[in-house]
């Protein structure tokens, strides 16, 4: 299962632990992902605790409030357009360094999990904070994220 474009080429795979084991979901393309690599080639697997992708709410959230409240604060002025807020906060909290080639790399918003995601958001209001003295609101949860109240006589 290639994770497609900006990941450096790896082969994701996933499963379940049970009893102190990994069970992977589907052996067998792991096992046929085996059988490209030459006797003696090294390899390497990582395991990480999986997590949703980032949300359509998440989503909505951060281009409907975070990135048009900093630019209308921030950048609006200086000719900026939306794109070019939303690329310079993913520059500012998604870049990284790539040992291989030196070069920086500035992640996807769409390749964050629920968690990342989240950190992100919190990174870009803090920034806004500090440096802008713009409060940016929290999320507004919908009626339905509620927990249900019961009635007691």
């Amino acid at each position: 299962m290639d994770c497609g474009k900006g990941c450096g080429g790896m082969t994701i795979f996933h499963g379940t632990f049970k009893g102190g084991k990994f069970h992977l979901d589907i052996p067998k393309y792991f096992a046929n992902f085996c059988l490209t690599f030459k006797d003696g080639q090294k390899g390497t697997i990582t395991l990480k605790k999986f997590y949703k992708q980032r949300s359509l709410p998440e989503n909505s959230y951060f281009h409907g409030v975070i990135v048009p409240m900093i630019h209308t604060q921030a950048t609006k002025d200086l000719g900026w357009d939306f794109d070019d807020t939303k690329m310079a906060l993913k520059r500012e909290f998604l870049s990284e360094i790539d040992p291989a080639t030196g070069l920086t790399r500035v992640k996807s918003t769409s390749s964050l999990n629920t968690v990342e995601f989240f950190e992100f958001c919190e990174d870009c209001c803090r920034w806004a904070s500090v440096n802008l003295g713009l409060y940016i609101p929290p999320p507004i949860k919908k009626e339905d994220d509620e927990p249900k109240k019961t009635r007691t006589k």
